[in-house]
Order: structure tokens, then sequence, then C-alpha cells
């Protein structure tokens, strides 16, 4: 089974995320990046879903760090705002944005074609 780590900024919103999806994966949640890279280090996630809510500079460290620990994790960034920088911040290895609001069938499908 796929795992998958969910991290935002507030943890219910989190957890009703993971909720919508960990039927058909294994799904693990974090609402700090320092909690997040701590899961990296110790389980080998497939996809890591990041709430771009995290504040830029955090959320572009936690992907930074993220990926020197798993190089070929793949990344959903989603956000409820417009992203300053979208263009450096997929250049770190995002695979895909999702901008809010959305429906979970949307994030499902996007995690299954990223997944495969």
């Amino acid at each position: 089974m796929k795992k998958i780590l969910i991290v935002g900024s507030d943890l219910k919103d989190t957890q009703k995320l993971g909720n919508c999806i960990k039927s058909n994966f294994e799904v693990y949640s974090s609402y700090l990046e320092e909690g997040a890279l701590g899961l990296c280090l110790a389980k080998n996630f497939d996809l890591i879903i990041i709430n771009y809510s995290l504040k830029d500079a955090r959320c572009i460290t936690l992907i930074k760090k993220v990926k020197e620990v798993q190089p070929d994790i793949k990344i959903i960034l989603i956000s409820g705002c417009k992203i300053p920088d979208e263009g450096k911040i997929r250049r770190l290895g995002i695979d895909a944005f999702i901008g809010k609001p959305f429906k979970m069938n949307f994030l499902k499908e996007i995690i299954d074609l990223i997944l495969g």
C-alpha cells in the first residue's frame, strides 16, 4: 500500500483530508514541518501533500529538506491563495498544484495520476 504524508498548519484540516483518502492509502499527517521531516526520516513515503498555508519560507524549507531525505518523493502543493513565485517552487520538485476549494474526487484523481 502506498504511503502518503499530509502536512498543514491546521491539524483538524490535515486529518480531515487524510480521512478522505485513507481507504486507498496508508496516510500519516503532521501539522508542523518539523514533525513532517521527522516522519520522512522514519518512513519511506510515496507522496507528500503540503498545504501552502505553512507560509512561503517554511513551505520552501520543508520541500528542500524532504527532497534531501527522499529525492524521489512526489509532492502535491495545495493552496487557497495565489502562490507568489510558482515557477521557483515548481523547480524544487513539485509534481502538482491544487487550488482551493477543490473536490476530494479531484484530489484522488491527481494522486492516482502521480502515483501511477
